[in-house]
């Protein structure tokens, strides 16, 4: 099912939770949507839920107008994070819930609930309860509750943040898993970019409310729209340079360092701006490349294959990943050249991408 959001807006008396939001959810696919805390992500899966009503805008769903129905006749499934399930019901119970309620017979409904159950791969805890279950397995079976009324849309809201850190890798393979071999459109809410990055067809990023920028993952991250974008995704987070151009150079705030930097040509001269560069970007160069400039060594990480170093450029912090057989020691003076790819340059006062 296509899913459609066009101007929706959610206020909560002065609070603005989600303001002027148009995006198109393709048939099929699987999106996150993505943000810190706060920024608005869970009340637009309400919205498309129609848990709570919008203040104004459009949902459409195929291309009929939803923004008014009641959550039982939209054709949705909803994934909470604390899994909701009935603790007085056996896992088949617990799936098979939601075709009950419909008045579906009994042999039926326990004929897709065992369906569903395997899909999940939990078919072999039927007559368990969910205290009898770990977080992963109650989330298999949350999961298969939702599926089991074969929802055209299901609604996914940060369910793996409850589990560990070995559980949420598997979940959120089984997650792509499900989604893949059913085809159902699918929204999944969280603030890991690592999932979103990992799990997603594509992924909506918010900040305040507001779509910051819609994309498939890695284009998000190798052509960010704004500076929230640019750092918002990344690890580690990507390297500010706050300064301005000046005859074909860029000179760091402060004064204390400056370096030729061509590609800032067409930026206004004295306007602030932030030079921002991924940890992978920066690299020492070869002889015959040349570097922009040297920075001191203030640290070095070594984590096994890779080595991480932490330098001073002029009075500012920057993360730079060095050769695995390149460990300086503090102080010692590492000359540092930029790639093209991951290097962006912003308007120091808006956050508009200007390179």
């Amino acid at each position: 099912m296509k899913v459609e959001m066009r101007g929706l807006t959610k206020h909560f008396g002065s609070t603005v939770a989600v303001e002027d939001f148009t995006v198109t959810l393709e048939d099929g696919h699987l999106t996150s949507i993505l943000g810190p805390s706060g920024c608005g992500k869970s009340t637009v899966l309400n919205l498309l839920a129609g848990i709570v009503p919008a203040t104004r805008g459009e949902i459409l769903f195929d291309g009929e107008a939803v923004t008014g129905l009641p959550p039982e006749l939209r054709g949705i499934g909803l994934v909470f994070q604390n899994y909701s399930l009935y603790p007085h019901m056996t896992v088949l119970g617990n799936i098979s819930f939601p075709l009950e309620i419909k008045k579906v017979p009994r042999a039926q409904r326990e004929e897709s609930a065992r369906a569903m159950a395997a899909l999940v791969h939990v078919d072999n805890l039927l007559h368990r309860k969910p205290r009898e279950l770990s977080g992963g397995q109650q989330q298999r079976v949350a999961i298969a509750r939702a599926l089991v009324k074969k929802p055209n849309l299901l609604l996914l809201d940060e369910p793996l943040s409850n589990l560990d850190a070995r559980l949420r890798l598997e979940m959120r393979e089984e997650i792509r898993r499900i989604q893949q071999e059913t085809r159902v459109t699918t929204v999944f809410v969280t603030h890991d970019q690592e999932e979103a990055m990992s799990i997603s067809d594509r992924i909506v990023l918010m900040n305040a409310g507001r779509l910051q920028q819609e994309d498939e993952p890695q284009r998000l991250y190798h052509e960010p729209r704004n500076q929230f974008v640019a750092d918002f995704l990344g690890t580690p987070p990507i390297n500010h340079l706050p300064g301005h151009m000046k005859g074909g150079a860029f000179i760091l705030e402060g004064g204390q360092a400056r370096f030729p930097f061509s590609r800032g040509a067409g930026a206004p001269e004295g306007r602030p701006l932030i030079l921002a560069v991924r940890a992978e970007s920066a690299h020492v160069p070869d002889p015959d490349e040349g570097a922009l400039f040297s920075a001191s060594v203030e640290s070095i990480y070594a984590m096994g294959k890779e080595v991480l170093g932490y330098f001073d450029i002029g009075g500012h912090s920057f993360r730079c990943y060095l050769d695995g057989d390149m460990l300086p020691r503090p102080g010692t003076e590492i000359p540092i050249a930029f790639r093209e790819r991951g290097t962006f340059l912003f308007d120091g006062e808006t956050g508009e991408r200007l390179l």
